[in-house]
């Protein structure tokens, strides 16, 4: 396939990534280039001149990095999903663990909701920060399990913690994210405790207080006067009251999304979405929220009994809350959820393939039947990514209302058309380009 959307002002048309030759100055020119962000997120775009350097800018190469980076998490993912499985349930197999954390780590290679942070260019600025969100879990919760073991371990999760996040931050800002998933790893699994005995360890408290605490206070300090200021949202078509009604539903079509996937769920640029203007306006606004509230008070219910289930669902919605509450950015995203889709399969795979659970086929079939869907949503639509124009033509089909959809195909017929005005492909732009004007 080719560029997309945010891909042209990012690195098509983003002529710092290509620099002239090699020094310190050309890097760093690169590396600040990014308009995505006030923070520019330099190490993704290192990565893109890097892609530039050694292959030029055809874009096989450059999804061909992202797919690599998305097998490298997928790795992380699975030994991450192994010593969760380890912590909540100290006595399971070594078999079942293994089972259970291939499939988790499986299905979430395979997700389609995934798709748009491999195949879409720019996206690889949220696949490579989560691959340092996944170094700095991984690396936490092995040090907090020898920290149970023997006492020992925790300059080994402190550092991997903070080091990891640092980095990932520069690849992209949610990955800031890290100490407050590892603090609900923290709360749901070793709460609190080292050591045989276990006993408090004052270590951890302090250790949140440092890369958690001290830095979500400067954060807010930062981020609340912008969010207050009427004029910040004057460049929306939507309130701050609406952006929280709005993201509600949005949060639960994520959660549809990533398990039962649809064309028309995942349509990529969800512009045609209808802003809440109240709780009942539309009324599944209201609903929404009463689902989220639904959610958090089952995992609080089953913390203790079952809590892999609990961890789940507070990181799934932990992983809403940098882009998916106050800040004022565009309300949907399906590469939103390359974290939190984790947490989804961390709630339904170990209960669909739980060994001696009751009704063993029923589960297993519909376990079977769900990655048969995401595989062929997956395949459906990396075959629509492998050509602009099919592309394109498929993103209307998914969203006819949507004016950025139709925007696309219009322009990508003028592109075929080679701005030719006798080309067959002229005329096929009219109709979606004035379908985009109204």
């Amino acid at each position: 396939g080719g560029y997309t959307f945010d891909d042209y002002p990012n690195i098509v048309d983003n002529s710092a990534l290509r620099p002239t030759h090699v020094d310190f100055k050309s890097l760093l020119a690169a590396a600040l280039s990014s308009p995505s962000s006030q923070f520019k997120r330099p190490l993704s775009s290192l990565t893109f001149t890097a892609n530039w350097l050694l292959t030029g800018m055809d874009p096989f190469w450059f999804k061909l990095t992202n797919v690599l980076i998305h097998l490298g998490n997928g790795v992380l993912l699975f030994w991450l999903t192994r010593r969760l499985l380890r912590a909540a349930k100290p006595g399971i197999e070594p078999l079942h663990e293994l089972w259970i954390a291939s499939l988790i780590a499986g299905g979430w290679l395979l997700l389609p909701i995934n798709l748009t942070a491999v195949l879409y260019v720019v996206q690889r600025m949220e696949s490579l920060g989560n691959l340092f969100v996944l170094a700095a879990l991984l690396g936490y919760v092995r040090g907090r399990m020898r920290m149970q073991r023997d006492g020992r371990g925790f300059w080994g999760a402190a550092i991997s913690l903070a080091v990891w996040t640092g980095i990932g931050f520069t690849a992209k800002e949610d990955a800031a994210m890290a100490p407050f998933y590892a603090l609900l790893i923290e709360w749901l699994l070793f709460h609190g405790r080292s050591g045989l005995d276990a006993h408090r360890d004052r270590r951890v408290y302090v250790l949140f207080g440092v890369v958690l605490v001290l830095p979500g206070v400067i954060g807010l300090a930062w981020l609340l006067p912008g969010i207050m200021d009427p004029v910040t949202w004057a460049t929306r078509d939507f309130t701050l009251s609406q952006r929280l009604m709005t993201e509600a539903r949005i949060v639960m079509d994520y959660i549809a999304w990533i398990i039962v996937p649809t064309p028309h769920g995942l349509s990529f640029y969800h512009d045609d979405l209808h802003i809440s203007t109240g709780l009942l306006s539309p009324w599944t606004t209201l609903a929404s929220m009463a689902g989220i509230a639904a959610l958090v008070a089952f995992a609080l219910a089953v913390r203790k009994r079952l809590p892999l289930v609990a961890l789940g669902i507070a990181l799934f919605f932990a992983g809403q809350l940098m882009t998916g509450t106050v800040i004022p950015l565009e309300l949907v995203f399906e590469q939103r959820n390359y974290f939190p889709s984790f947490a989804v399969l961390l709630v339904i795979v170990p209960l669909l393939a739980a060994p001696g659970a009751a009704l063993p086929l029923a589960r297993g079939t519909l376990l079977g039947a769900l990655f048969a869907l995401w595989i062929g949503m997956t395949a459906l639509t990396s075959w629509a990514w492998g050509n602009p124009l099919r592309l394109a033509q498929q993103l209307v089909l998914r969203a006819p209302d949507s004016p950025r959809a139709q925007y696309e195909l219009g322009r990508t017929y003028i592109v075929m058309s080679d701005y030719n005005p006798d080309s067959p492909f002229t005329p096929l732009a009219y109709a979606p380009l004035e379908r985009a004007m109204n």
